[in-house]
Order: C-alpha cells, then structure tokens, then sequence
C-alpha cells in the first residue's frame, strides 16, 4: 500500500504513544508511585498537509521532572473539521485552517479530588506541495494533421496525484508540433518536438514524432475475443485503425501491452500479436497507435467440476465483515468424497496453507492460514479455495470476498498509510 516513511521524531512518537500504561517510570522502581505534574506536546513546526497524518510526541513530567510514560492522554481537537486527533495522539489534516490539540491527564491530590494537568499545541493544515510532475507517456508519434492528449499529474511527496493544480504546457519545437492548454497536441511537420507539462516549478517532458503520414488515428477497435479462456492456452488478435469518417488506416502500426489487473504473471506477449494465458487472473489488452488506444478485459480461468463437495470458510461465511493487517482462515469438509488437495487464493494469487486437527471435529478435514493483509489496497478481496477431491475432480469449493476498512484499526498512522 502506499505510504511515505514519516520523519524519524515522528516515528518515535508513534512508538511511545501506544505504549502508555504499558511502560516504567523513568527514575522509580517498580511499584513507585509518580503524580502528574507537567505535560509536554510537540509537533514540529506545527504545519501539516492536507489528508497527512502524523503523531504528536508527548511527555509526562512528575514534579521533580522525571519522566513517566504509564499515563493514559485523553485527546481532542477544538475543530474536527480541520484536523481529528485519535486516542494515540495521531494528528489527521481533514481540511484546511487552525485547530489547537489539546492533550489532558487527571492526577491526585493531596486533597484526594482529582487536578486536570493540561497542555495544547496549534496546528494549521496547509495544501498539498506539488513535488513531481508526471506525464501518462514518455513518447508518442502521430501524423500530420493528427493529435494526441497528453495527461500531466502533478504528485505529492507520497505520489498523492494533485489533479486540482494547474498545469502549464510548452512545446520546445512549436513548428513541429503544437500543444494546448489541455495537452491536446496536433502535428504539424514531420520531425520530433519535446512538449513540457509544468506545475508549481515541476516539471515532466514527453517527445511527440510527427511522421510523413497525413491524418491522424481517431478509433481503435480490437477484434472480438472470448470473455474467458484457458491457461496454457494461445490466442491471436488484431485491431483495426480509422480515422472519424470510418476510413481504414491500414498503414498505421499498432503497439500492444498486457498488463495484470488480478492475480501474477496472469499472461504474457509471445509474439507482437499472439497472447500465452499462462495462469489464472484478469488481464487487460491494450492496443495503442498515434496516442489512441483501446482496451479489452479478458479472463483466464480453469474449467472447474462443479459437483466437488463444499467446504465452509471461516469467518467469511458471516457477510459485511471487515479486517485489519492479518486475518485467521479456518476451512473444515465433512464430505463422503474427501479431498486430496486444498488451494486457497486470494485475488488469484496462491496462499498457503496447512493441514490440521481440531479438537471435536473427528472425522472432518480441516485447513488454517494466517493472511497477511498489509500489502493489499483497500477494497474486497476474492477469497476462493479450490479442491481436488479423491476421485481427480477439482473444483471451486469455498468462493467469498474480504473487505479491507479504507482506515485501519485505531486510525491512520503517520504519512497517511496502512501499517
């Protein structure tokens, strides 16, 4: 998932926050007992960018000034539309303005009521910095006559796209090729220009080739294909290429890509226009000439038995359930036929798994994983278990989706990622 690495002061913070209750006191043996007297916050130069997180680093001081760091904040924000704070003290920029975060810890008194030991810092929440301009190609070509849009995306440090910024457009050889304000470029020799996307002092550059052809590619069209085909499995393909009046271009070259949208090494390239469906996923075909492109989505899938017995998945028979970075999979079978081979996956890609016993379950076959969720994007996930049962059938046994929550389990940690 993605995320930048925080500043190390803010990593130290995120340490010793979760750890308050947990921790000794600095200077007293265990069993001592130290009463709050100051409260310390710190938040570097108080700015923060908008949708960032960071944590606040605090410190509790007895009267002598020791430290103690067995304490429980309380936190809040005096403006949520601005900035949230959790109950670990992590700061998350929600709009732009001041908010003051405040931090509050009760300690005796000699009185025996209970004294509020206090302490606040100002944060003001800024926009994004523009760090990195990137354009959707390096090199295009397109005929005379022809055009082509190019899209510039300005980023944050973390790769955050900024698409509100603005963006200026230059082209170096303006008599070769043209460029508007939207990145729309037009050619207009033959020759080569270097057009430059620019925004807030960053910029990114891509080279458009003007060939000797006139008029420009404006449909691509993929010949039809089949929805789903088998790994191991070759397929050929083509594309037509017209201009907007429905005249063939057959002239035009066409470039092809394959790229993975589900699963690993789901298909690969083997000729410049036949596909090898390796394993099973979901692919995307592109074909692309003179900045036009057309995509298909095909699906490469085994041709599974479906009278292999079930098995039931635990907990994802319960609907709507969501988890955190790791997750338990418990599979039993209690079938007549048993199985010979279990395979768990996950968006198409192998998990492994183990074999088991469990107690009072005599006679029922049984599996356990532990999934590591720290690496998957946001969003459900296909869960599928597939089994090959005694009698060489194999089959879809167990098929359900994990929902990942948009935010983990105790907020969001510094630089806005997951842990």
């Amino acid at each position: 998932m993605r995320a930048g690495l925080p500043p190390r002061g803010v990593v130290v913070a995120a340490l010793l926050l979760p750890l308050v209750g947990l921790a000794c006191r600095d200077g007293a043996g265990p069993g001592a007992s130290l009463a709050p007297s100051r409260l310390e916050l710190q938040f570097g130069d108080s700015l923060i960018e908008l949708g960032t997180s960071r944590a606040v680093f605090s410190l509790v001081r007895a009267a002598d000034g020791s430290a103690i760091y067995d304490v429980l904040l309380r936190w809040r924000s005096d403006d949520p539309r601005v900035a949230v704070v959790g109950d670990r003290g992590v700061v998350r920029a929600t709009g732009l303005g001041r908010t003051v975060v405040r931090a509050e810890v009760y300690r005796d008194t000699a009185a025996g009521s209970p004294a509020l030991v206090t302490a606040a810092i100002t944060v003001r929440v800024l926009p994004r910095t523009v760090r990195r301009v990137i354009l959707d190609r390096d090199t295009v070509t397109i005929a005379r006559e022809g055009t082509v849009t190019l899209v510039a995306t300005p980023e944050a440090d973390d790769r955050t796209p900024l698409p509100e910024r603005p963006v200026t457009w230059t082209s170096l050889a303006p008599a070769v090729a043209a460029v508007a304000g939207d990145g729309t470029v037009t050619g207009l020799a033959t020759g080569a220009a270097r057009i430059v996307a620019a925004s807030a002092g960053f910029a990114d550059t891509a080279v458009v080739a003007v060939s000797s052809l006139v008029g420009g590619v404006d449909v691509i069209t993929i010949a039809p294909l089949p929805d789903t085909v088998l790994p191991g499995s070759r397929w050929g393909f083509a594309a037509t290429v017209r201009r907007a009046d429905g005249t063939i271009l057959s002239d035009r070259p066409v470039s092809w890509t394959v790229r993975t949208l589900r699963g690993l090494d789901v298909a690969q390239l083997v000729a410049r226009d036949t596909l090898l469906a390796a394993r099973r996923g979901v692919l995307e075909l592109g074909a692309s000439s003179e900045g036009r492109r057309a995509t298909r989505l095909l699906v490469v899938d085994e041709a599974f038995d479906r009278t292999v017995a079930p098995v039931i998945l635990q907990p994802y028979d319960l609907p709507g359930q969501q988890f955190d970075d790791s997750v338990r999979v418990l599979a039993t079978s209690n079938t007549a036929v048993p199985l010979d081979r279990f395979e768990l996956f996950l968006d198409f890609r192998p998990v492994p798994v183990r074999e088991t016993v469990l107690p009072g379950l005599r006679g029922q076959q049984a599996w356990e994983t532990m999934i590591d969720l720290s690496a998957w994007d946001f969003g459900p996930l296909r869960l599928e278990a597939i089994g090959t049962d005694s009698r060489g059938r194999r089959g879809i046994v167990a098929l359900s989706f994990l929902r990942i929550p948009a935010e983990p389990k105790g907020g969001p940690l510094p630089g806005g990622g997951r842990r």
